[in-house]
């Protein structure tokens, strides 16, 4: 039997400019209260940022940064479009209340 849940998210597609990282950590401000999560906005925040910062100053191509939220779960997500044999890529949990 499946059971269907609904999952919020939000994704925003950076530039290469240093300056969009603050756009990522304002699409996650305005996200969480939404959500009914806004206590986890600051650390949700600091995540996105340090992720995207990277993301920015090593990554290849276009970058995507998700933050979604479901089953208790809040996960931040940055990928970027490198192709590479070795990439790995897994979302980050933020929190849980399971």
């Amino acid at each position: 039997m499946a059971i269907m849940t609904r999952e919020l998210s939000a994704a925003y597609r950076l530039g290469r400019d240093p300056v969009e990282v603050g756009c990522a950590r304002e699409m996650t401000r305005k996200a969480l209260p939404g959500w009914g999560i806004a206590e986890y906005t600051g650390l949700a925040e600091l995540i996105v940022s340090e992720l995207a910062t990277n993301a920015v100053r090593h990554a290849e191509g276009p970058i995507e940064v998700r933050v979604s939220y479901a089953h208790g779960d809040l996960w931040a997500e940055v990928h970027d479009r490198r192709l590479c044999a070795d990439r790995r890529s897994s979302p980050s949990r933020l929190v849980s209340s399971r």
